[in-house]
């Protein structure tokens, strides 16, 4: 396989603390499955043209324009150079300006995982920022430019590795509050505390230690084989199988005991995950 190219080169800073680094997408790029859009007359491929919405004719490229609108049907047309210059500047330099507690910032608030590596002169700089950050339990903040635009970003500590998860902005994002789910601000109130007690024991009997490799997408794994199949003419059409009714959701202690009790019949009771050593 070959070597990954960084998506970005530069230096981590954290006070008067510069550690030079280069960033590398975490994402596998394995191959999805992919359909094309075809004439279902003819098997023909679907060309999609950009048309006038009142005249009804094709725009080439050359005549579109961006703009927005300001008020109903009245646009403000910006030029391709305007935009360029109100793009951020490209920095070398990922700032962390604050150090957070890692339990305090919400998973919802994580976008996308990069692998921050350290350039040969910056390995002892690098070292240094992954163990402080693992001791103490925080995470960096700070903001990096990719593409054109600038992300709020996270410095988290991964064993001896650097991760930056690019972050969603917080007017990114709606709240249970914004979206009128007054339900939600207090989820656990109603809760009576046995009930708790037997969803506890039911955590616990269900733990395990965290493999993520055991975990697939059973759908896109199944269908690709159906259509491999399906390929070489011997593929059994597709069956769907509907979900089981489901069962009375307000009986919750007894289903929280029944649960219990499968688990433990069919693998145990499974050992708690290694907590970590303070």
């Amino acid at each position: 396989m070959p070597a990954s190219r960084p998506v970005w080169k530069g230096f981590i800073s954290f006070g008067l603390v510069s550690v030079p680094a280069q960033l590398f997408s975490s994402e596998a790029q394995e191959s999805g499955l992919e359909f094309t859009m075809l004439d279902r007359r003819d098997k023909q491929r679907i060309r999609y043209v950009r048309v006038n919405e009142k005249t009804g004719k094709e725009v080439a490229w050359k005549d579109i324009v961006k703009g927005q609108e300001v008020s109903p049907d009245h646009y403000l047309i910006v030029t391709p150079d305007e935009l360029k210059k109100a793009a951020p500047k490209t920095s070398k330099t990922i700032e962390i300006t604050d150090f957070v507690a890692r339990q305090d910032v919400d998973p919802w608030y994580f976008e996308r995982p990069y692998v921050l590596a350290p350039l040969q002169e910056g390995v002892k700089g690098y070292s240094l920022l992954c163990a402080a950050l693992a001791e103490s339990d925080r995470i960096g903040v700070g903001k990096v430019v990719l593409h054109t635009r600038q992300h709020l970003a996270a410095i988290v500590a991964t064993g001896t590795t650097l991760m930056l998860n690019t972050m969603r902005f917080g007017n990114e994002l709606r709240t249970p509050k914004d979206l009128g789910l007054a339900t939600l601000r207090e989820p656990a109130a109603k809760a009576a505390k046995r009930e708790v007690d037997m969803a506890k024991m039911l955590i616990d009997a269900m733990t395990t230690e965290w493999e993520p490799s055991k975990y697939h997408d059973e759908y896109r794994d199944a269908l690709r084989k159906w259509l491999a199949r399906r390929a070489k003419g011997n593929a059994e059409p597709l069956e769907r199988e509907d979900d089981e009714p489901a069962t009375d959701p307000y009986n919750i202690m007894e289903l929280l005991k029944k649960s219990i009790d499968g688990q433990r019949k069919t693998s145990g009771r499974r050992s708690s995950p290694r907590t970590k050593a303070s």
